[in-house]
This record gives structure tokens, sequence and C-alpha cells, in this order.
């Protein structure tokens, strides 16, 4: 079923980070690769504030809160190769059809702060399918390799080796980023 109200909108989007957020801690518990057990960990991180952001979103919006407690699905993890794979498939699928679709319900529903906080996470999913891309090239045959990531707690965009100034997706200061 397709949303057509904001509270579907919102509750799709959490229960979507919620379970993404608890696959990836699954697929870092199951990995015996530092840079692969880092990466999924503090991507579950990441996801755990964007279902924070539409639990927040629903609560100023005056919605049933009852709603907005996670659902989560049993996780199999699978190769860290299958597992990196599934998140870039999921990531871009969220950034280019998923999210879009509901940002345009926001918009129809006439609620620009939903909708213009929909379209940053897209682009913050962009990075992470990119992120996992970068594992993959650079790590997946490198089980003892140490990686430090930077995650944004603000929007949830994280940074491979440093941290930036200012995060490209959402303006956050970098001091405030936390490191992983």
């Amino acid at each position: 079923m397709a949303a057509k109200t904001l509270e579907e909108v919102l509750y799709s989007i959490f229960q979507g980070e919620s379970n993404a957020a608890n696959r990836y801690s699954a697929f870092g518990k199951a990995s015996s690769n530092k840079a692969i057990q880092k990466v999924f960990s503090t991507t579950s991180f990441a996801e755990k504030i964007h279902a924070e952001k539409m639990r927040k979103l629903a609560l100023r919006s005056g919605l049933d809160m009852t709603k907005f407690t996670p659902e989560l699905n049993p996780v199999a993890p699978a190769s860290d190769k299958e597992n990196l794979e599934a998140g870039i498939k999921g990531e871009v699928y969220e950034s280019t059809i998923l999210y879009p679709q509901l940002a345009q319900v926001a918009v129809e529903q006439k609620n620009k702060l939903v909708s213009e906080t929909v379209n940053s996470l897209g682009k913050v999913e962009t990075e992470h399918a990119k992120l996992f891309q970068d594992i993959i090239d650079n790590f997946l045959n490198k089980p003892d390799a140490e990686v430090t990531f930077y995650l944004c707690p603000s929007c949830g965009n994280i940074y491979r080796d440093k941290a930036p100034e200012t995060c490209e997706t959402c303006g956050g200061s970098g001091k405030m980023f936390q490191k992983y």
C-alpha cells in the first residue's frame, strides 16, 4: 500500500529506518571484518537518527504516537559482500524511489517541513550507499584494517577518515560529529 497521508509517510519511514538500524546492527555483529563491523554499526546509529526524526515529526504533527513503535523483521545475515550489497540496494531504493514518492505525498499534504526532511534523508541514504560500495572496494578483503567514521548527529550522514568543517547534507558543524 502506498502512503497517502502524512501519518502513513512518517510511519512508513519510521518503520523502514527502524528495520534498517536493526538489520545493519545484525550485519555488523555477524562480520569478523573490523571495517565492516564498524560501517554497519555506524550506519545503524544513523538509521536510528532517521527513525527518531520521523517520530519527532509525528509528535509535532499531533499524530497517534501509539503506532510509532518499531515492528522489527527477522534478520538473516549472509556473507559480508552480500550484506553490503543488500545495504546498497536498500539505500538506493530509499533515495531514488521511496523517499521521492513520500516527499511528494508530504507536498500534497502541504507539509513543507516533512517534505524537506524526507528529501534530506534521501540525500543521506545516497551517501550511505556510496559508503557501503567504498567498503566493498577498499576493505572487503582486509579483515584487520582500521577505519574511522564520523557521524553527523543531526542528519546521519557518515564520513570516512575525517569530519568536514560542516556536513554537506545539513550544514551541521563538524565539531559535533561522533567519531567511530
